[in-house]
């Protein structure tokens, strides 16, 4: 029914959805489940879209909350070979990780 007095549909009901997930999927950790809402609404996500993405994620067996957020860190992490920078510099600056990174196709010859 769309009357110029109905409200906005649906409404964030957080509470409610961390219950129906603890009834529906009790291998998920209730904390994981209200972190991936709380992460939806970082990224602006809308209600309505979690609210899908998390009927989709009950539904399959081999999700988990932090899947409800994956699509948007994916398309948001640039395209790369290897780890990012930071990850490099840091791997260069510890003795032990240092010794397991990967060598750089001109340093095998």
């Amino acid at each position: 029914m769309d009357t110029p007095d109905a409200p906005d549909v649906p409404r964030p009901a957080a509470n409610e959805l961390r219950a129906l997930t603890a009834a529906a999927r009790p291998d998920w950790n209730p904390d994981a489940v209200m972190t991936a809402m709380a992460d939806a609404h970082m990224c602006g996500m809308s209600w309505a879209d979690v609210v899908e993405r998390m009927g989709a994620l009950i539904a399959d067996p081999d999700a988990a909350p932090r899947d409800l957020t994956a699509h948007i860190w994916r398309s948001k992490r640039r395209a790369s070979n290897g780890p990012p920078d930071a990850y490099r510099k840091a791997r260069a600056a510890d003795p032990i990780l240092a010794s397991h990174t990967r060598k750089e196709p001109h340093e095998l010859a």
